[in-house]
């Protein structure tokens, strides 16, 4: 698989380790969602992720590392979040 859409749906939560076998994935789209809450590790197994948009959600923190291993993303969509 090399690329998921999952906007505009009403997901709310990303449950931990549901990308974990996505190791090809290369684009991700989850934007236009309630996500509130991205658990740590979530895109750890992601190294060849290069889009990733997580727009128009509910975010308020990152945590720390949450994009240390995606060493080749080249486009990073966190826009109308409620990051702080």
């Amino acid at each position: 698989l090399r690329n998921l859409r999952l906007n505009n749906n009403q997901i709310s939560v990303l449950p931990e380790g549901i990308f974990d076998n996505l190791t090809g994935l290369r684009n991700l789209r989850l934007n236009n969602n309630q996500i509130s809450v991205l658990p740590e590790g979530i895109f750890d197994n992601l190294t060849g992720l290069r889009n990733l948009e997580l727009s128009d959600n509910k975010i308020s923190v990152l945590p720390e590392g949450i994009f240390d291993n995606l060493t080749g993303l080249t486009s990073l969509y966190l826009d109308n979040n409620q990051i702080s």
